[in-house]
């Protein structure tokens, strides 16, 4: 082989060294290329499978959120309804007081109250316990009006022997029509119950006001002449409802702080007065008192006051 042909041999393994090494170089840096490539995907993969679980998380704490909402939005609804009851119940306990013993149905509807602040989770439970305060209710209701209806009849029954008394008054034994005014008026006077007290002539000063006949805290009824010529009926009444005041000075403090006085007769003295002389069987004849009134007269007649 001559100098030219080996000269032309090593150029071209010169050549194919350089390409050689270009080539495994080449295959080098994509071999790096491709392990950091594969590093990358497996931390995006670890970072995926994490996001899958913390979107898994929160998927489901947002459908217990959902799931708790409509909850309690079920439990608002049903408080609603409940709150409408106890505005129910109010109403009738209220209208029971003084007639009807509702302190077992009231407990009963404290306990049902604290259990309603209690529930958190079933809306059921609020349900059920609306249905028992509305049962409550009109079973107080009912008492209620079965107490109302009594004293009904009894005011009735009352008014009607009342008015028996009042008519045998006025038709039965007469006052006298002779003599002088006060022999008149003091046999009406003692007719009522009042023997005992003192009855003197005047000219009608009455606290300020005029008045044909007038009790003084003294324990003296006054009168003016011009009383003598009422009916009998009409005399009766008023001598039954002057003696009435002087039973009311009698326990004036404890009277007139007295709850009942208040809620029966609104603080008004005269009606108490009037309801006196008809529960003695005396009515004015404009005025007509219930039971209960009547039952309130007849005890300070006896002298108490009612609690």
């Amino acid at each position: 082989m001559n100098a030219a042909a080996r000269r032309m041999i090593g150029i071209l393994a010169g050549v194919s060294a350089v390409l050689v090494g270009s080539a495994l170089a080449e295959n080098s840096t994509l071999v790096s290329r491709l392990a950091e490539a594969q590093s990358i995907a497996v931390g995006l993969e670890s970072h995926l499978a994490g996001a899958e679980q913390h979107s898994e998380a929160w998927t489901g704490i947002l459908s217990e959120r959902r799931a708790t909402s409509v909850v309690y939005e079920q439990l608002l609804d049903a408080r609603t309804g409940f709150i409408t009851a106890l505005s129910g119940a109010s109403t009738a306990l209220t209208s029971a007081a003084g007639k009807v013993d509702t302190a077992a149905q009231l407990a009963g509807i404290r306990r049902l109250q604290d259990t309603v602040q209690a529930e958190r989770t079933d809306p059921a439970v609020v349900t059920a316990a609306t249905a028992e305060v509305v049962t409550t209710t009109t079973t107080i209701a009912t008492a209620v009006a079965a107490y109302d209806a009594e004293q009904k009849r009894l005011a009735e029954e009352r008014a009607r022997r009342a008015a028996g008394a009042g008519a045998a008054a006025s038709t039965g034994t007469r006052l006298p029509s002779s003599g002088s005014a006060y022999d008149r008026v003091r046999a009406a006077l003692d007719r009522v119950g009042g023997g005992g007290v003192p009855l003197e002539q005047y000219d009608g000063a009455c606290g300020g006001v005029q008045a044909a006949a007038c009790a003084f805290p003294a324990g003296v009824i006054r009168f003016t002449p011009a009383l003598a010529s009422w009916s009998n009926a009409r005399l009766h009444w008023a001598m039954a409802h002057e003696l009435a005041h002087i039973r009311q000075f009698g326990m004036w403090g404890s009277l007139t702080r007295s709850g009942g006085y208040a809620s029966l007769f609104g603080g008004n003295i005269e009606l108490l007065a009037n309801c006196m002389a008809q529960q003695r069987g005396y009515p004015s004849g404009n005025v007509w008192c219930s039971g209960a009134q009547l039952d309130w007269s007849a005890a300070i007649w006896g002298g108490s006051v009612p609690s």
